[in-house]
C-alpha cells in the first residue's frame, strides 16, 4: 500500500475531507496535493507534511510509510547508483531506531552488503525512554515522608526505591548533558 493510500484510509476513518486535512496540516499541503497522493499521481511528501498528516490523523508517521501486511517483502531503499533493498519489517524497525543500520539485511543488486552505523539518535532515544519510565515511577513516590517509614516497613522500601530512581535519573541526565542534550526540565537530585 502506497503512502497516499494509507493517508486516504486513515483520513476516511477520521471522517475528514481532503480539504479539512490539508487545512489542519498547513505546511503547503493542499487538497490537490492530497488528491494526487491518494490516487498515486504523486509519491512523496516533505517530512514536515508527513509529520503534520500523521499527527492530525492520530497515527505514527511509520504507520503511513510502511505496509507491514507483507513483512518479509523486500523494499527498495535507493534507486540511484546503488540499488539497495531490505526486508520491510527490518526497515520499519531501523526507521523506528530499534535496529542498528548494521543489522539491516541490506542487499545491493541482490548481493548482501554490510552497512555502517553512523547515527547517535538511537542511543539518545533509549535514554529518553528510560528517563520517561523512571520519571513516571518516581512521581507517586515523591510525596512519601521519611518519618512515616519508621512505622511502616513497606514505606521504607518505597523511599529506598525513590532514592534509587533519583540516583539513576541523575546519572542518566548527566550522560544526556554530556551528549549535548539540553534538558529543559531536569529530573533528579542536583549536585
Amino acid at each position: 500500500m502506497r503512502i497516499g493510500q494509507k493517508i486516504a484510509l486513515y483520513r476516511k476513518r477520521s471522517k475528514l475531507s481532503a480539504e479539512e486535512l490539508a487545512a489542519k496540516v498547513g505546511r503547503g499541503l493542499t487538497r490537490s496535493i492530497l488528491a494526487n497522493l491518494e490516487t498515486g499521481r504523486k509519491q512523496d511528501l516533505t517530512v514536515s507534511q508527513l509529520l503534520g498528516v500523521a499527527v492530525v490523523l492520530g497515527v505514527r508517521p511509520i504507520d503511513l510509510i510502511f505496509d507491514l501486511s507483507e513483512p518479509n517483502e523486500r523494499i527498495s531503499l535507493t534507486d540511484g547508483a546503488w540499488s539497495l533493498s531490505a526486508t520491510t519489517w527490518l526497515v520499519a524497525e531501523w526507521f523506528s531506531s530499534r535496529l542498528p543500520t548494521s543489522q539491516l539485511d541490506a542487499e545491493i543488486d541482490g548481493e548482501p552488503v554490510e552497512l555502517e552505523n553512523r547515527g547517535e539518535n538511537a542511543a539518545l532515544l533509549e535514554m529518553f525512554r528510560r528517563r520517561w519510565v523512571l520519571h513516571d515511577e518516581l512521581e507517586p513516590l515523591l510525596a512519601l515522608q521519611v518519618e512515616d517509614a519508621y512505622s511502616d516497613p513497606g514505606l521504607g522500601r518505597m523511599i529506598a526505591r525513590r532514592q534509587q530512581i533519583q540516583s539513576e535519573l541523575w546519572e542518566l541526565e548527566r550522560n544526556l548533558r554530556a551528549a549535548g542534550v539540553n534538558l529543559i526540565e531536569p529530573v533528579g537530585p542536583r549536585g
